[in-house]
């Protein structure tokens, strides 16, 4: 299979075979998809197999976005990427927002700098007599990539929310190169970001250098196996320092330690095993201090949301007896299913590696 063209939105970039294996491409200068990336030739196919609008490409495109707002450089895409994108619902119009503010602060290079958002082959530039063939697009094309837009409307209506917050300052000129105004229109504008803008991405930033990584699991006997002959090992196997909340001695309360400690990790590791819940006339039992015997562990649960919410990978894993008791609303994550403490080792070491990367205590 050749291809010439970015996969998804079929524009014009470099594509090449630079691996030993001719089943993955890297693509380089698709705006529209934000960025450069790597796909699998699988995935090419799930791509053409016809069924693709632009909300659907708009969608595949977030998926990688998902990779770059994590520090991944070049993300790739697999057959089961674009399948899981496909079904997703879009994705919530607030982390739109938030994606457009992210860009928008990356492309800054000072405070006050005027972004201009030129619209490709636009018929109200042509309407105008407007020559823009020459200007940088790049910024537009950008923007509805991260913000998982399919036109210019969107995009409007994502920075007019911003521009009410008072996160960016929108303008309604563009300016060339030389400075000189060049139209009047609502579909076209030019964007500052502001002090406040800054801010709030600066709140979110984690750390992509850190080499820790979060521990969340059930604490129970029956897991000290899983524990010490399965999850740390692979996570120090990968190159990452372990963080299990239990382990260590502190002040304060324990939900501010977890928060503290999921912010200095690069990533989590999130158990989902638990205990049967148990019932009698159907009704769930209490144990001696009159809580329910539920299985689901909640803390588990709250810790890989909160942790996905500030933008960590979370990697989560679960014994296969449980597996079908997983929470609905995570079943459908990629979970690692294992039987073994040594099973568990191995998968859980191979997808470190695969998704976050070595990391800097792995051993020469």
């Amino acid at each position: 299979m050749a291809i010439q063209k970015c996969p998804i939105w079929n524009v014009d970039c470099a594509v090449s075979n630079p691996y030993d294996t001719s089943d993955i491409y890297l693509v380089e200068g698709s705006h529209r998809a934000g960025g450069d990336y790597e796909i699998t030739a699988d995935a090419v196919s799930e791509i053409d197999d016809g069924s693709n609008g632009d909300a659907e490409k708009a969608r595949i495109t977030s998926l990688l976005v998902e990779q770059w707002v994590k520090g991944i450089d070049v993300p790739r895409l697999t057959a089961s990427d674009v399948q899981r994108a496909k079904s997703r619902p879009r994705l919530p119009m607030l982390d739109r927002a938030e994606r457009i503010l992210r860009l928008l602060v990356s492309r800054s290079t000072y405070l006050g700098e005027i972004l201009d958002f030129i619209v490709p082959n636009d018929g109200r530039a042509l309407a105008l007599g407007l020559d823009i063939s020459g200007l940088d697009t790049s910024h537009f094309e950008y923007a509805l990539a991260w913000s998982e837009s399919i036109n210019v409307e969107e995009l409007g209506h994502i920075t007019n929310y911003l521009a009410q917050r008072g996160l960016i300052q929108k303008g309604k000129t563009i300016s060339n190169s030389e400075g000189y105004e060049l139209w009047h229109t609502d579909g076209l504008y030019s964007c500052v970001v502001e002090v406040a803008g800054y801010g709030l991405i600066e709140q979110s930033v984690t750390n992509p250098d850190s080499s820790q990584c979060f521990v969340a699991m059930w604490f129970d006997d029956s897991m000290n196996e899983a524990r010490y002959k399965g999850i740390i090992p692979a996570i120090e196997n990968a190159g990452y320092s372990p963080v299990i909340i239990d382990q260590e001695e502190f002040l304060g309360k324990i939900d501010d330690k977890i928060f503290a400690e999921i912010r200095r990790s690069k990533f989590i590791v999130a158990d989902f095993t638990h205990r049967k819940a148990e019932f009698s006339d159907g009704k769930c039992l209490e144990d001696e201090e009159g809580h329910q015997r539920l299985g689901a562990r909640g803390g588990v649960y709250y810790e890989a949301g909160f942790a996905e919410g500030i933008g960590l990978d979370v990697i989560p894993t679960c014994r296969s007896d449980m597996i079908d008791d997983v929470h609905f609303g995570t079943r459908q994550l990629n979970h690692i299913v294992w039987d073994s403490p040594e099973d568990l080792r191995e998968r859980l070491e191979n997808r470190i590696r695969r998704v976050i990367g070595e990391g800097p205590n792995v051993s020469s």
